[in-house]
């Protein structure tokens, strides 16, 4: 599947495909291309995306790769500091919510 993402995708940001399309394309749902865009870049495949106009696309050069590496970094770090928040007001609620799943349950669920 990973092959055939690839093969769909243009170079550079001016050429990203959204989502809708690359979904269209692969015969899945939006969220599903996704989850298999994801999947393959887990898989080391680098994908990048235009978070302006929309869309996936594959790197021309080092700076859309470096360009999209900082997107990245940043939205992690964003992910990190709301979880931080949740997890706080998690714990404070364990207290108060007798008989529920307790934060260290929900912490160390797999899903």
């Amino acid at each position: 599947m990973y092959e055939k993402i690839i093969s769909l995708l243009q170079y550079g940001k001016e050429n990203a495909i959204p989502k809708a399309i690359l979904a269209a394309r692969l015969g899945v749902t939006t969220r599903e291309a996704q989850r298999i865009v994801n999947q393959a870049r887990i898989a080391g495949y680098i994908i990048l995306s235009d978070t302006e106009k929309g869309g996936y696309y594959l790197s021309k050069d080092i700076y859309e790769i470096k360009e999209f590496y900082r997107w990245m970094v940043k939205r992690q770090s964003t992910t990190s500091k709301v979880l931080k928040n949740v997890r706080k007001m998690l714990k404070e609620s364990d207290n108060q919510c007798e008989g529920q799943l307790s934060f260290e349950d929900v912490e160390n669920f797999n899903v």
